[in-house]
């Protein structure tokens, strides 16, 4: 058993979740989702399969652990990548852009929870957490724009980087000011609203 704040050995299976433990994982799902559309454009099924099951986990336990406002979409968006996994597992016809609208559903489902998570700890005054979940929901929204091949403008990008920048700079100790983690959160917000929008537009 291990002591609040130690890191763990690792060990396959198990996330590190509670506060004041080590976190490592926050970007995870965004290299699963990238390596599941690798395999599936290189003809590997199966091994895209592997990693939409993976994604589907992920979306999982992030509604498991999640709030009544991301639940549902995150619900929906593991069911659809369990779906996807199963058809690819049996050979069936699938095309690249259900994979890729399936993929965009999931990371914006998976970037509205990040924003929920740093919503919470920037009213706890938990500027350190605030700052590496926006981190984890810019990353998510790029994703997310990405698989439905959309481009974000330049005062968009530039607000990612700085976001990034932030939650860069928390994991080497740096203290960020409440007010820039509003700012940021105000404009993660906006963006998980309009790519929201699109989405829905887009599967109608």
């Amino acid at each position: 058993m291990k002591k609040k704040g130690e890191k763990p050995a690792a060990s396959p299976g198990w996330v590190i979740v509670e506060e004041d433990y080590f976190y490592p994982l926050r970007f995870e799902a965004d290299e699963v989702f990238h390596d599941a559309q690798m395999h599936f454009r290189r003809g590997e099924e199966k091994a895209a399969a592997n990693e939409i099951t993976r994604a589907a986990s992920w979306l999982n336990f992030a509604a498991s652990h999640g709030y009544p406002e991301t639940q549902k979409d995150l619900k929906a968006a593991a069911t659809e990548l369990t779906s996807l996994a199963k058809d690819l597992r049996a050979g069936n016809l699938v095309a690249a852009s259900r994979i890729d609208s399936v993929l965009a559903r999931s990371a914006h489902a998976l970037a509205t929870w990040h924003y929920f998570m740093a919503q919470q700890s920037l009213a706890k005054d938990e500027m350190t957490f605030a700052a590496q979940d926006l981190q984890a929901a810019s990353v998510y929204l790029q994703s997310a724009a990405k698989s439905a091949h959309l481009e974000y403008g330049a005062g968009a990008v530039a607000m990612f980087e700085d976001v990034d920048r932030d939650g860069r700079a928390v994991d080497e100790g740096v203290t960020i000011e409440p007010n820039r983690v509003q700012s940021h959160l105000d404009a993660i917000k906006a963006e998980l609203n309009k790519l929201s929008a699109t989405l829905k537009k887009d599967a109608a």
